[in-house]
């Protein structure tokens, strides 16, 4: 997957237009970065990537890059 998938697959979660996160977003700026948001993303990090992530971990987190690092490993440019 490339990391412009990864970013839209935020913009579903908070619920923004295609194009509108980066990997340069700030969670905390995201209007639909919230617990339900936070949810759904563990859920899709199982999903797409079989990963298995804690609320504490993502809680560490301050961008979208951040949260990429979680799979970094599965996405590329």
């Amino acid at each position: 997957m490339l990391y412009v998938e990864f970013y839209h697959l935020i913009d579903e979660i908070v619920d923004e237009s295609p194009g509108t996160v980066t990997g340069k977003s700030a969670l905390a700026e995201l209007p639909g970065w919230d617990s339900l948001a936070v949810l759904s993303f563990m859920a899709m990090l199982d999903e797409q990537f079989q990963r298995i992530v804690s609320g504490k971990e993502i809680a560490a987190c301050d961008t979208v890059d951040d949260l990429a690092k979680f799979v970094a490993d599965r996405l590329s440019l």
